[in-house]
């Protein structure tokens, strides 16, 4: 028997997903590479080609010149949840009314096809940069449809290294239960729009996971 149709008989077995025969000029196997799946016991692999080739090809083969590799268990895929990619919140457009008595700002946001309004208000002379994140966070409340509310708690302009950055803290209460989020945006020449971004920061990868679940009712009784 030749040296493939010996080859091809070891692979065969079913363990066995490839096998290589180098063999001696008089034709005598000299070393047998076999490959094995995951899982296998590397020592049985060899027993059976041992057997498999004494019985069929009529081969004297030794333990030593039987080389088993076991293929390793396949990585797990990495899976990205639907909700994970779905579009992140965009700023359309924006602006700010700051007057003595009433200050406002609006924003027009866009999720994906959806877009939604968000309006901030304050008596006096607000600061800009906080009722512009306030209106994201109620036009990101508005495409929620009531299954969330979302209040601006604390804010900041800060230094890191050589940047400014707005942070933001976040307020998400959901019926009974409440969790802060925190966002960041780099400042580069407008602190309000800055806020914005930082506010969109915050509740963006939340927003994904509240509008896949449904509302929240509670029974009052």
């Amino acid at each position: 028997m030749s040296t493939t149709q010996a080859e091809e008989l070891v692979r065969l077995l079913p363990r066995v997903v490839a096998c290589r025969i180098r063999a001696d000029d008089q034709g005598h196997p000299v070393a047998i590479m076999v490959t094995a799946v995951p899982g296998s016991n590397a020592q049985e692999v060899r027993a059976d080609v041992i057997t498999v080739l004494g019985a069929q090809a009529r081969l004297d083969v030794l333990e030593e010149q039987i080389h088993v590799a076991v293929l390793e268990e396949p990585a797990e895929e990495l899976v990205v949840e639907e909700i994970e990619a779905e579009a992140r919140l965009r700023l359309l457009s924006h602006s700010t009314r700051v007057g003595e008595e009433r200050s406002q700002a609006e924003v027009e946001l866009a999720h994906g096809s959806r877009v939604a309004r968000g309006r901030a208000k304050s008596r006096g002379p607000g600061e800009a940069p906080e009722l512009l994140a306030s209106a994201c966070l109620d036009a990101a409340e508005n495409l929620c449809h009531g299954r969330v509310v979302f209040r601006l708690v604390g804010f900041r302009l800060t230094t890191v290294g050589a940047e400014d950055v707005v942070c933001v803290l976040v307020q998400e209460t959901r019926g009974r239960d409440e969790r802060h989020l925190v966002g960041t945006a780099r400042v580069s020449t407008d602190v309000s729009r800055a806020a914005a971004y930082a506010a969109l920061d915050a509740v963006n990868r939340r927003l994904g996971r509240i509008l896949a679940d449904p509302p929240t009712d509670y029974e009052i009784t």
